[in-house]
């Protein structure tokens, strides 16, 4: 996956993660979208685990892949609806985690970011743990 930048200081990215059974593959589009806009999204809490990236997303624009970790490939399947889509900041995959200046600037921000979010999602983990 290609991250393009931010065309705005108050933008941020939202994954829109797209509706799947439980263990079928993930997909999902990656939007921008303004903070100043009143955007409604759900924040996701939990922990990113070993920093290692086995798992994958795929975004459904660009049929390529975004590498993510195992933790929160358990995350998005535990919380993916069905049938409907699902709106959610991720900061493993909403902040380009190899852009510096961007990093830095998001992770600033992550305050407003949780405050602004319609509901904020806390993951412990599978069941089994």
């Amino acid at each position: 996956y290609q991250y393009e930048g931010l065309h705005n200081p108050d933008a941020i990215r939202v994954l829109k993660l797209l509706p799947g059974g439980f263990g079928s593959p993930l997909k999902c589009e990656i939007l921008e979208v303004r903070k100043s806009e009143d955007p409604s999204f759900e924040a996701l809490s939990y922990t990113w685990g070993e920093p290692v990236f086995p798992c994958i997303v795929q975004d459904a624009k660009s049929n390529t892949v975004i590498r993510i970790t195992e933790n929160l490939s358990d995350a998005l399947n535990g919380l993916r609806y069905e049938a409907t889509e699902r709106i959610l900041w991720i900061d493993q995959i909403c902040i380009n985690q190899m852009d510096l200046p961007e990093k830095s600037h998001q992770v600033a921000n992550m305050g407003d970011i949780y405050r602004i979010a319609t509901k904020t999602l806390v993951w412990l983990g599978k069941d089994d743990e």
